[in-house]
This record gives C-alpha cells, structure tokens and sequence, in this order.
C-alpha cells in the first residue's frame, strides 16, 4: 500500500514539473521574442503620434494661410510663372543668336546646312 502511495506521489511530482518547464520554456521564449516587437511597437506608436501632431500643424497652417491670405499664394504662383517663361524666352534667344555665331564661325548657316563658299 505504501509503495502505490509513492509511485502515485512520484508521477504527480513529474507531472507537476513536466507542466512547470513547459511554462518556464513559453515564458521565456515570449521574453526572448517579444522584445524585439515591443520595441518596433513603440517605435511605430512614436511615428504614428509624431505624424498624428505633423498633420495637425500642418492642417492648421493651411487653414490660417487660406484665411488670412487667400489671394496670395495663387498670385504668387502666377508671377512666379510669367518670371520663369520670360526667363526661359530670354535664355532661348540668348542661346540661339550665340549658337547661330557659333555655328557660322564654323561655315555654318542658321538653318544647320553648310554654307557653300
């Protein structure tokens, strides 16, 4: 009778550890793998409120430009593109009449043909 009692004793004892090892294993293997992803979830919450914030001020100063001056920045982007083409116009022709030289140093009309001499 005794010895039923021990063996009963001793294969509830290993279960007992058989269960504790396991659990031992899983935390430790959530350790183990969950500090790598808790980081990177804090760095994207970090992200994710730093561009919640960016949005918000960016929302904002639109609001306030739209407000208080509406008609500025579409004229703005009108002068600056008359600017640009008449840049560009001035460009061309400086470039054309010094090609033009150029290329009549070298026996060459405007048209790109040889000039028969």
């Amino acid at each position: 009778m005794l010895l039923k009692y021990m063996v009963k004793q001793r294969l509830t004892k290993m279960t007992q550890m058989l269960i504790r090892m396991r659990i031992l294993s899983l935390k430790t293997r959530e350790k183990v793998m969950s500090s790598m992803p808790m980081r990177d979830m804090k760095r994207e919450l970090r992200r994710e409120e730093k561009t919640k914030i960016a949005a918000v001020l960016d929302k904002a100063i639109e609001t306030l430009k739209s407000v208080y001056y509406p008609d500025i920045p579409n004229s703005l982007e009108k002068n600056v593109e008359v600017e640009e083409e008449e840049e560009e116009e001035v460009l061309l022709f400086f470039f054309s009449k010094q090609s033009i030289k150029h290329f009549e140093a070298f026996g060459l009309n405007h048209d790109w043909h040889i000039q028969a001499s």
